[in-house]
């Protein structure tokens, strides 16, 4: 059952990107090489949005309520249409600021999935964090997706390393028995491994498309 969900992500989000980059490209939705874009050519920027979609489809394949996802997807909407919205007109770093809080208020008030404390970090007990539970996971969540926009710059770089990240979530996972989560990441690994394809430069010869 999982590997046919991720059969269905990766040849999802692969069929999205043949569709989505000549039309990307039409409406000039494209980045250009230059400063910390170390690619050479201009590249569609659809990579999300057909990520988006392929692991929604793959979703699809579990037997189980997807109710529960919803903060999710609407807060992965939020970023994309705020992501177009930038690529395409430039959107001040205010607003872009302002949609990470938002979507990030979305996915831990609404799931009601907070971060309550570090674990024993400086073997000292438990750090709790109470009242800044939420002020914490938003400032984690923002802090991530700006990680992954400035490692952005090199073609597979940021797929990659996110690739293996969810790799070591979906074991964790595993290991703790949560299975139905490490069957939603690794859904999610096979949506990017769709898009990884189209973006990891193999070879010399075969540069990234996206």
């Amino acid at each position: 059952m999982i590997f046919f969900g991720c059969l269905i992500g990766i040849i999802t989000t692969a069929m999205c990107l043949r569709i989505l980059m000549p039309i990307a490209e039409r409406i000039h939705l494209v980045d250009l090489p230059g400063g910390r874009k170390q690619h050479e050519s201009v590249k569609p920027l659809v990579g999300g949005i057909a990520i988006f979609i392929g692991f929604a489809c793959a979703m699809l394949s579990l037997p189980i309520s997807l109710i529960g996802y919803r903060p999710f997807a609407l807060g992965g909407l939020l970023l994309i249409f705020m992501g177009i919205l930038d690529d395409m007109h430039e959107v001040s770093p205010h607003a872009r600021f302002g949609a990470e809080i938002v979507s990030a208020l979305i996915m831990t008030v609404w799931a009601s999935i907070v971060i309550t404390n570090l674990g024993d970090l400086f073997f000292t007990g438990e750090i709790r964090l109470g009242f800044f539970s939420i002020p914490f996971t938003i400032f984690a969540i923002v802090g991530l997706i700006n990680a992954v926009n400035m490692l952005d710059g090199s073609d597979g770089l940021a797929g990659s390393l996110i690739f293996v990240q969810l790799f070591l979530l979906a074991l964790t996972a595993f290991l703790a028995h949560l299975i139905v989560e490490a069957k939603v990441i690794v859904l999610l690994m096979g949506a990017l491994l769709g898009f990884l394809y189209f973006n990891f430069p193999f070879s010399k010869k075969r540069t990234a498309r996206v």
